[in-house]
């Protein structure tokens, strides 16, 4: 955070403070001479430096709690680093705070989904690749099967028209030559008995005959090349319906790969995303971890110097200096926990 810089006035001479708050230490600048005034001018300087609430508790570096102002004001006077005990009233707006940061990690997860719009491309595809490639066969198996039903009956139609119209024609044809033929017939009979026959009637007999035999050869002929017309048409036609319906297939293949390399490129995506929200996750879990055992060390502090405080050292040996302090703090660096050996007096 940073340091807090104010001017001078003339009724007041500003000192500094080394002032240690959960293993941060700042050199802040306090106001007041007066011994009486200077908890609550630190109390205030705290609270507006480092933005947490009153009450709190001071020690100093090796550990001795500072209750009274004379001794916060000597601490002050010798320079010693002071250190601040949050209550439960801070404790409760950290925790406070710690939970708004996790909800704004957890906003700003929220809001990268949405943009991402992962609920409507799992709609869109329901199964992933394996849906895309089932659906591009079903629909081709089943254009498949309409454009083989249709190609079925257009030919079929088309035959059935063909033999209906060479049917008539040719019942057509049997008509006419049918009354030529009776109506030469009886010309002759009527005109000439069996015995009185003309050569040249008889003659003129086997010439219609044989124009006859002529005209129906002539018609299956052409019945024969209508028959191989109508044959190359249908399979022109046919093989026109398999081109179109081989490029339909092409088209098909070639959507059904966009499409798989769509949901691939979106599964990619989306496990992108999680995994940032599982980092996101854990270090916002690591963070408060690391919180509460910072803030769960100074309470036991705060329960053992106490008694260290009334109790009688224990010294390592016959030998060794006494000390004012536990022998626990001899060698301990500023600010560090440590374990206090006392022993109470009978």
């Amino acid at each position: 955070m940073a340091k807090m810089v104010e001017s001078p006035s003339a009724s007041c001479v500003e000192h500094p403070v080394i002032v240690q708050l959960l293993g941060c230490r700042q050199e802040l600048s306090l106001k007041t001479e007066e011994p009486s005034l200077q908890h609550q001018a630190l109390t205030q300087l705290v609270a507006q430096h480092f933005e947490v609430s009153p009450p709190f508790s001071f020690s100093s570096d090796q550990g001795a709690f500072l209750e009274d102002a004379e001794a916060l004001a000597e601490a002050v006077k010798a320079g010693s680093v002071i250190v601040v005990h949050l209550g439960a009233t801070a404790l409760h707006d950290f925790g406070r705070r710690v939970r708004q940061l996790r909800n704004l990690q957890w906003g700003l997860v929220s809001q990268q989904l949405e943009k991402v719009r992962v609920e409507s491309v799992v709609h869109m595809i329901p199964g992933g690749a394996c849906s895309c490639r089932k659906s591009a066969e079903t629909i081709l198996g089943e254009q498949f099967a309409e454009f083989r039903l249709e190609v079925k009956q257009t030919l079929q139609l088309r035959l059935e028209n063909l033999q209906e119209a060479m049917e008539q024609r040719l019942r057509r044809l049997e008509e006419s030559w049918e009354q030529r033929l009776g109506s030469a017939l009886a010309a002759m009979s009527s005109e000439r008995s069996p015995k009185e026959k003309d050569p040249e009637q008889r003659a003129e007999f086997e010439g219609l005959s044989d124009l006859l035999r002529t005209e129906c050869k002539r018609v299956a002929e052409s019945v024969d090349d209508l028959r191989e017309e109508c044959r190359e048409a249908l399979q022109r036609e046919v093989r026109a319906r398999l081109e179109h319906h081989r490029k339909l297939q092409e088209e098909f293949r070639q959507e059904a790969k966009a499409r798989l390399q769509v949901a691939s490129k979106l599964e990619q995506e989306i496990q992108a995303i999680q995994e940032s929200a599982s980092s996101a996750r854990s270090t916002s879990c690591h963070e408060v971890e690391g919180v509460r055992q910072r803030v769960l060390v100074e309470p036991r502090r705060e329960v053992l110097l106490p008694f260290a405080t009334f109790a009688e050292p224990v010294t390592a040996g016959a030998g060794s200096p006494m000390s004012s302090y536990p022998a626990s703090l001899h060698g301990e660096t500023p600010g560090s926990p440590g374990t206090v050996h006392v022993r109470l007096p009978a």
